[in-house]
């Protein structure tokens, strides 16, 4: 055999070399499996339906920044983290949790999650608890984790307010906001009023000055203002 002879069927040996690796290396690449841990309220479908990412398709071409993102436009889904687990993708979800009802003007009342976060409408046929409703929060906001009602001050303070002592308001009823604050209503309706700012401060004066007014039939205390408290 000729030395070109040699050379055309080393090449042509190396060639189909090359396909057979590329051939078992595709197939080797090829994701067996997407594994997802943490769903509860939304389902293994809903997740597949919203992530490009298919099993039989190469890991290589599996965009997981992308579907994070798009798992994360989910308004039940908290956070979205993928990996690859060769052979497999591996999507760990961390879902909201339903916190209070907000009463929104464009949507009527909704469950939030412990940041604003608008999850599910609200069907009082469904609840068997006193449940706290917000009000005056405004229009709901569209963001990058999702949408939110009112902003994160008033959320805070709403975090505040249920991990606060507040004496003959932990029965809360509504915490209404508006421009000169919150307004605290508990069962029997009396009611609280609180500053926006120094929030945590008023409240320690409440805290204070409850005792001394406990016997009194007050239905209105007004503690926006450092110094004074008001009352009715």
């Amino acid at each position: 055999m000729s030395k070109r002879g040699v050379l055309t069927l080393t090449l042509g040996l190396s060639t189909i070399g090359l396909i057979v690796l590329g051939v078992f290396l595709g197939d080797f690449l090829k994701i067996r499996n997407i594994i997802i841990e943490g769903g509860e309220r939304i389902t293994a479908d809903d997740v597949l339906r919203m992530i490009d990412i298919q099993i039989g398709d190469s890991l290589l071409d599996a965009d997981l920044k992308d579907a994070s993102n798009r798992l994360q436009q989910h308004s039940w889904i908290r956070s979205a983290n993928l990996s690859i687990r060769f052979p497999n993708v591996h999507i760990k979800l961390e879902e909201r949790l339903p916190f209070v009802v907000v009463q929104l003007p464009d949507q009527g009342p909704m469950w939030c999650d412990e940041e604003g976060y608008v999850l599910t409408p609200f069907v009082e046929a469904e609840s068997t608890e006193n449940i706290l409703m917000i009000e005056g929060l405004g229009p709901s906001n569209s963001t990058n984790n999702g949408v939110q009602a009112g902003n994160d001050r008033a959320w805070s303070i709403v975090r505040l307010l249920l991990r606060s002592d507040l004496g003959i308001f932990s029965s809360l009823k509504s915490v209404r906001f508006h421009a000169g604050g919150a307004d605290l209503l508990n069962e029997v309706g009396q009611k609280l009023r609180l500053p926006w700012e120094r929030t945590s401060r008023a409240l320690r004066r409440f805290q204070a000055v409850w005792p001394f007014l406990s016997e009194t039939a007050i239905r209105n205390l007004d503690v926006r203002f450092p110094g004074e408290i008001i009352y009715q």
